[in-house]
């Protein structure tokens, strides 16, 4: 039918008719003799050029048994909490002693302390005192071990209150008190508080306890004077 029409059509124009159809459809396929293309010519390749510059969709995480999407990941402590059975912990305060007649006493210590069991916590501890007496003041090196029970606490020992007895030994630059010897025995017994201060286990630590210097006799009754006082201390409690 189309050849029918070009051959009707004068010479000239139909030159101009072929040359133009060529020059728009250079890919137009061959025909067959009948009228149908000899080879199927392909489709359009199209290109979604846009897609390098759409933001990538969001990934969801997997939904959880329930229908719950998992929160975030939070870090758990590596150390056992306060209070319970094999945990360990340091700490470090100061303290006043008087007794409420001449002498003061002014300390700083460390100790490193234990949970042999739930709320039994067992201490070492090491103090440096300065003494302020009557006679030659003097200063002293103090270890000593301390039991302490948390009788009292909350269900996560976020705060607990504990009560402690103790002993330790005093090597001193002079004699403490004044006419005694610089060998000393310290027994103790108080009470004291405890508080949570962050989710890293560092705590508050406070505590009042009665504080006894004395040879236990050893150069005799002359010389053991004896001192007892009234001793405040406060420091910091952190994970060993």
């Amino acid at each position: 039918m189309l050849a029918r029409v070009l051959y009707a059509l004068p010479m000239h124009t139909r030159h101009l008719l072929i040359a133009a159809l060529t020059a728009v459809c250079p890919l137009a396929p061959a025909m067959a003799d009948d009228g149908t293309p000899a080879v199927a010519s392909p489709g359009p390749i199209l290109l979604d050029t846009a897609a390098a510059f759409r933001d990538p969709q969001p990934s969801h995480p997997a939904p959880q048994p329930g229908g719950q999407s998992p929160g975030p990941s939070i870090d758990k402590p590596t150390h056992k909490p306060y209070g319970s059975a094999g945990s360990e912990w340091l700490s470090f305060g100061l303290g006043y002693a008087n007794d409420f007649s001449s002498d003061q006493a002014a300390e700083v210590h460390a100790a490193y302390s234990r949970f042999l069991g739930d709320e039994l916590e067992f201490c070492v501890e090491l103090t440096g005192w300065y003494f302020d007496q009557t006679g030659d003041n003097a200063a002293g090196l103090n270890p000593s071990i301390n039991f302490r029970w948390h009788c009292f606490h909350d269900e996560q020992f976020d705060w607990s209150i504990y009560g402690e007895v103790g002993i330790g030994v005093l090597l001193a630059s002079d004699n403490v008190p004044d006419m005694g010897t610089g060998f000393d025995f310290t027994p103790r017994a108080g009470a004291g508080f405890t508080k949570a201060l962050s989710s890293d286990g560092t705590r508050l630590q406070i505590g009042a306890r009665w504080a006894h210097i004395s040879n236990g006799r050893i150069e005799g009754d002359a010389r053991n004077p004896g001192r007892d006082s009234l001793m405040i201390y406060a420091g910091i409690i952190i994970p060993f």
